[in-house]
Formats: C-alpha cells, sequence, structure tokens
C-alpha cells in the first residue's frame, strides 16, 4: 500500500471513529441502542477504582476525545495532502491546518493553566467533527466515482 492510499485509508477511519464519538457525545447511539449507556456505565464504574488509585495520571479521556482524536484526524488529513497533491486532498488538507491551529491553543491553554471556562475541547471537537464530515463525504465521492458500474 503506497502512502497516499495509506493516509486516506487512516483519514477516512479516524473521521469515522470522530462521527461515532460525536454520535455518543450528543446522545444518539443512547436512542438506538440502550446497551450502550449501559455499557459506558458498567466500563466507569470499573475503572472508577482503577482512575482514584493513580494521583494525577495525566491527560483525562475527555481531554484524548476532545483534543486528542481531532488533533490525529487533523495530522493525518494534512499527511494525505502531503503524500497525494490532488487538488481534493490539498483542500482536505487546507481546511485540516485551522483544526490544528484550534488544537494547538487549547494545548496552549490548558498548559498555562488560564482560570475559568475552558471551552478549546469543545471547539476542538467541533472543527474535527466538520473535519470528519468532509472527510466521510469525500471518502464517499471517491468511492462512488472509482467503483466499476454494473451493466
Amino acid at each position: 500500500m503506497d502512502p497516499a492510499d495509506l493516509t486516506a485509508a487512516l483519514s477516512v477511519a479516524l473521521a469515522s471513529i470522530v462521527l461515532v464519538v460525536a454520535a455518543a457525545l450528543i446522545g444518539l447511539l443512547d436512542a438506538v441502542s440502550p446497551l450502550f449507556a449501559a455499557l459506558a456505565v458498567a466500563v466507569a464504574d470499573r475503572l472508577a477504582p482503577l482512575a482514584a488509585a493513580i494521583p494525577d495520571a495525566g491527560p483525562s479521556v475527555e481531554s484524548l476525545l476532545l483534543v486528542g482524536l481531532p488533533s490525529a484526524l487533523a495530522l493525518a488529513t494534512a499527511a494525505r495532502g502531503v503524500a497525494n497533491p490532488t487538488p481534493a486532498d490539498v483542500a482536505l488538507a487546507a481546511f485540516a491546518v485551522p483544526c490544528l491551529l484550534v488544537a494547538a491553543a487549547t494545548v496552549a491553554v490548558r498548559w498555562v493553566g488560564d482560570p475559568g471556562v475552558l471551552l478549546g475541547g469543545l471547539v476542538t471537537f467541533a472543527a474535527g467533527a466538520v473535519l470528519a464530515v468532509i472527510v466521510v463525504v469525500d471518502a464517499a465521492l471517491t468511492l462512488g466515482t472509482t467503483a466499476p458500474r454494473a451493466g
């Protein structure tokens, strides 16, 4: 597999994960499957003693989901534009740059420890979710134009 195909597959996979997490965050998966909510509660109950036993274990799950996942998607999409300089991939990479800047600003604000309401994680995730929708739509359009036609 060449680097262009690898970065395209990675960006689509990360975009799909971002969209599933977004659906879980806004409660769409709770309506589809009540088992998802029960599973999340069961996992949180199992991990609570472990989290309490480890003092200041580093970044929280929320930070990893809200900042880390969209950042990984933006990096993969930017790498896709570098590995495969077609107009569509370069445009996707150009849209990924603001997502990276928002993520960097969020990390900088958390590192400095600015007091107050920190909405950077939500803004980063929102930017990543928009990028994820664009990446998935691009993948669907690409698949639709490269799939063999019947008849």
